[in-house]
């Protein structure tokens, strides 16, 4: 049998939109606490999180808190589990 090569194509873009569109319907989440919960969800912590979405560490903090409320979660890892547990991430 002679060698066969497989491509998958995925849309990125579209996964996080449909991530972040999750999220929002599951927790009531803006669209802003939806992206500051999905950057965190990388592991790069807070501060690479903010840098890529272009705000500041504080500014990340409040949406992170509200993030919390709305979770019901109180610490960021247990935040991310939840996450993990619950959004589909592929």
């Amino acid at each position: 049998m002679p060698p066969v090569a497989l491509l998958l194509v995925s849309d990125l873009e579209q996964q996080r939109l449909r991530r972040r569109n999750h999220l929002r319907q599951r927790f009531d989440l803006t669209p802003t606490e939806a992206d500051v919960v999905l950057e965190l969800v990388r592991g790069d912590g807070r501060q690479a999180a903010a840098r890529r979405l272009g705000i500041a560490l504080p500014t990340l903090a409040t949406h992170l808190q509200r993030a919390f409320d709305k979770t019901d979660t109180r610490r960021q890892a247990e935040l991310v589990n939840l996450i993990l547990r619950c959004v589909p991430m592929h």
